[in-house]
């Protein structure tokens, strides 16, 4: 038994319900009962997969085995509604947990601020809850925010929601880690806006703070941004800041010829019309990603309209 708990441990970390589910069952055919701790386990492994039903389903078993629903369970539901942006039904578990006389902690404070749609909002139920619960938020639940802040400036051009996330990254009152450095940056490349982007990361760099891949990722996505919104293809210096990017990136773990990352260059790419370096990019990437054949056709269709207005303005 003690063995087939530790396996469904292990399993919830790498969030694969199926697997935790069928240690659980095998648990059972031992004519067992599976303990508490197993079933708060079972049920962050739906969690983590925003199985609501899946949840609620460990819930009704704790329940026919005698058992309360527990502070772990009650986290699991507010998480699970979190990742299926169902604010109402996170707040009603979370109100219902409190009712039930369970003190909320602050992991569990910050699967509910996820569930916000609006980051003003989430700001509110933080202060609500510092208030009433006496919760202190930590860097990760100011990261929570921060996300929510980054999903509106990305899904809208709206610059007030930009300056008030700005504001909020300024006024967070922990030293920043490279989570929040990493939301920071792709706040910034939201807006494609390179220069505030590179002025980010050399503020990063002189933290001490090591950049990782999602930093890279996050500042060459900026091109791509730039390039939607504004239909005009990235400037030779730009390109050129994009490869020196790749450059340091290679020196990372997983950073040499990553697909993934090379693949977001190739994207940037596409929009000029050199597709040549795509398919360079490709080769070395080793990946057969159809992204890449994608991003060639696109980059050989600039080139084609690019002759084609090279030759009408000598006409």
């Amino acid at each position: 038994r003690r063995t087939l708990e530790t396996a469904i441990t292990l399993v919830t970390n790498f969030g694969v319900p199926m697997e935790a589910e069928g240690l659980v069952k095998r648990i059972e055919k031992l004519g067992l009962v599976p303990s508490v701790k197993t079933l708060e386990q079972l049920a962050r492994c739906y969690a983590l997969n925003g199985n609501v039903q899946g949840v609620l389903n460990v819930v009704s078993r704790l329940s026919d085995n005698g058992h309360s629903q527990t502070a772990s369970t009650y986290h699991s539901a507010i998480l699970a509604f979190a990742k299926n942006n169902d604010e109402e039904d996170a707040h009603r578990a979370f109100r219902t947990m409190v009712k039930e006389g369970i003190q909320p902690d602050v992991a569990t404070l910050d699967a509910l601020l996820s569930a916000h749609s609006a980051a003003a909002r989430a700001v509110q139920t933080l202060e609500e809850c510092r208030a009433k619960y006496k919760l202190e938020p930590t860097i990760k639940t100011y990261n929570t925010i921060l996300a929510i802040y980054l999903r509106q400036v990305a899904a809208a051009e709206d610059s007030k929601v930009y300056d008030e996330a700005v504001q909020f990254a300024q006024s967070i009152p922990f030293e920043r880690n490279i989570q929040t450095w990493n939301l920071i940056i792709k706040l910034e490349g939201a807006r494609g806006n390179l220069q505030r982007v590179l002025l980010r990361y050399k503020q990063l760099t002189k933290s001490n703070i090591k950049p990782t891949l999602e930093t890279y990722f996050g500042m060459i996505r900026c091109l791509v941004t730039k390039a939607e919104r504004t239909g005009v293809q990235p400037t030779d210096d730009e390109l050129r800041v994009v490869e020196a990017l790749l450059k340091q990136a290679a020196f990372l773990p997983n950073g040499r010829n990553n697909a993934n990352l090379y693949l977001k260059v190739a994207e940037v790419y596409s929009y000029t019309p050199h597709f040549s370096r795509i398919e360079q990019l490709m080769q070395k990437s080793n990946s057969r990603h159809p992204g890449f054949a994608a991003y060639i056709r696109k980059a050989e269709e600039n080139a084609r309209s690019s002759n084609i207005s090279h030759k009408v303005g000598h006409a």
